[in-house]
């Protein structure tokens, strides 16, 4: 921290889990991230009083993941309650990746900090993008096998972006009588980016490659037919004919509609008299 106006931050880190097998138990993850307090500038002390606080900060950073369950890097067997034969069997519960490794989130933070009148105002706008190519997933498997899944490093490169504002402010503020609002507003978009041999993966009828991770695959409705009084929906790729591909073979006449929320948001008042709140 240089004059308390310039910041900067270096972490770096070594972590192991028990959960990975030998060879692939440690991940080296850091972060870097600096910011920059320009309220403390003499310039704008001097031109621009009103401003009590401002702040612009970045950060780049690697987070690790090992949300799985223990011993999941090994076959695991147990013994049922039932004889087979005259015999107790044993029976195979979980299949196996011997090659599970930990998940590598990259995180990118951009934020802005705004005080005013003595940080009786408050405002704090952020941006992000967040992605990870290594997620550790029930990856479905078919049946025949014996396990309908198996926890495994999805390929899939998916992105988070979004923002963040947030307002606080005090409008009333006096010995017996306090008032204070709070206004958030938010948006996240996800995106499949890549995914290696996406066509031979068992998501190729559920997801579309540059598309949200929320979408529905669904026709486009155009009406009844006065002929017939049948449903009418679009043509999508012109064949002249209503097609469905649910495994995701053929390229048919449904459009991928992305149901995420827009925008979340949330707006609070909050009344202080003497000993008494009202939120």
């Amino acid at each position: 921290n240089l004059k308390n106006k310039y910041i900067v931050n270096l972490n770096v880190r070594r972590d192991g889990s028990s959960r990975f097998g030998p060879g692939r138990q440690y991940g080296s993850f850091g972060s870097i991230g600096a910011a920059w307090i320009f309220s403390e500038a003499n310039w704008i002390k001097r031109n621009l009083d009103f401003l009590s606080f401002g702040k612009i900060r970045a950060s780049y950073g690697l987070t690790g993941g090992d949300q799985i369950a223990d011993y999941s890097f090994l076959s695991q067997w147990t013994f049922p309650n039932s004889l087979y034969n005259g015999s107790i069997p044993l029976v195979a519960t979980r299949h196996t990746d011997s090659l599970l490794q930990w998940q590598v989130n990259k995180k990118f933070e951009i934020s802005f900090n705004l005080g005013f009148f003595n940080d009786r105002f408050n405002i704090e706008a952020n941006w992000y993008q967040n992605r990870c190519n290594n997620q550790l997933v029930q990856f479905p498997t078919p049946s025949l096998t014996g396990f309908t899944d198996v926890v495994s490093n999805s390929p899939a490169n998916i992105q988070n972006r979004g923002y963040e504002l947030l307002f606080s402010g005090k409008v009333l503020e006096n010995r017996s009588l306090k008032w204070e609002v709070k206004f958030n507003l938010s948006s996240n978009r996800n995106k499949l980016i890549s995914y290696p041999n996406f066509s031979q993966s068992p998501y190729v009828s559920q997801y579309t490659i540059g598309k949200s991770l929320n979408i529905v695959k669904v026709l486009h409705y155009t009406g009844v037919s006065p002929q017939d009084g049948l449903y009418q929906f679009d043509d999508k790729n012109k064949d002249g004919s209503i097609t469905v591909d649910v495994s995701g073979a053929t390229n048919d006449d449904r459009y991928d509609l992305d149901i995420s929320p827009k925008f979340y948001g949330g707006f609070s008042n909050t009344f202080s008299y003497k000993n008494f709140d009202l939120s």
